[in-house]
C-alpha cells in the first residue's frame, strides 16, 4: 500500500475507523504510531493491524504492507 493513501480510502479497504482529522494519509498515521521516521523493514502493531515499512528514505515513508494482526487467542493450540 502506498503511504500516500488517504485515511478515508484506508478505512474503507481495511474496515478501520481512523479519523481523517488526525491524519491525512496512512503514512502520517504510521509516523505517529512509531513516533519517528521508521526505516525499511521495521514493523509495528497497533489497533489490530500489523504494518511493515517496505520502502522509505531519509525524509518519508513510501510503501507499506498492512495486514490484520493475529491475536494470541486466534492462534491454533498445540497438542
Amino acid at each position: 500500500m502506498k503511504a500516500a493513501t488517504e485515511i478515508e480510502d484506508f478505512n474503507a479497504a481495511m474496515g478501520t475507523d481512523f479519523s481523517d482529522e488526525d491524519y491525512d494519509t496512512v503514512g502520517g498515521l504510521v509516523l505517529s504510531k512509531f513516533g519517528r521516521l521508521p526505516k525499511r523493514g521495521e514493523t509495528i502493531e497497533f489497533d489490530g493491524l500489523k504494518v511493515q515499512v517496505l520502502r522509505a528514505d531519509s525524509r518519508r515513508v513510501h510503501t507499506l504492507v498492512v495486514e490484520r494482526a493475529v491475536a494470541a487467542s486466534q492462534l491454533p493450540l498445540e497438542v
